[in-house]
């Protein structure tokens, strides 16, 4: 994987998107089959949404640059590994 400095992160816009996320079944805990409303016991699995773990980039024809899109939580984990890219 290639690393960014700040210098070459900068002709980037990263734009933050909370919707960039996609559907995983987990299983549902026996207690939550029991006690949960409405009252479903044979539904052994549900969907929750977690994050994707993937940017995409677009070419800005009006400014000239590059955008990228993903979620916050990308964003986030990016920013930390500059910020320590940048203390070494």
């Amino acid at each position: 994987m290639k690393h960014l400095d700040s210098l070459e992160l900068s002709r980037y816009t990263i734009i933050e998107d909370i919707n960039l996320t996609e559907p995983k079944e987990v299983e549902r805990s026996f207690k939550e089959r029991i006690f949960s409303l409405p009252w479903k016991p044979w539904r052994a699995t549900k969907y929750i949404q977690v994050p994707k773990q993937e940017a995409y980039t677009y070419y800005d024809v009006s400014t000239g640059g590059r955008l990228v899109v993903m979620h916050p939580s990308l964003v986030d984990k990016l920013r930390k590994e500059l910020k320590e890219q940048e203390q070494r």
